[in-house]
């Protein structure tokens, strides 16, 4: 998976509901090693499809995978 280590505040990555330290370990039962699975999967899609993302998230030495909906941006970007 991708780490997400630096979530801006009203970035697309935010509204989603990604938070700093989450795991993106899966887009639409694509899986997701590395960047450059992460940058060939947001090349085949287009701005506006929404895609089902698998994270997971470390709490209070606890992991739990999480389901969420989200929307490709228009600079390819997640939103």
């Amino acid at each position: 998976g991708i780490l997400a280590d630096s979530i801006a505040k009203g970035s697309p990555a935010d509204e989603a509901g990604i938070k700093e330290g989450d795991i993106i370990y899966e887009l639409d039962k694509v899986h997701i090693e590395n960047m450059g699975d992460y940058e060939s999967f947001l090349e085949s899609r287009k701005p506006k499809d929404r895609v089902k993302a698998l994270i997971y998230r470390v709490t209070r030495n606890e992991g739990k995978k999480i389901e969420i909906e989200i929307e490709i941006g228009d600079s390819r970007g997640i939103k």
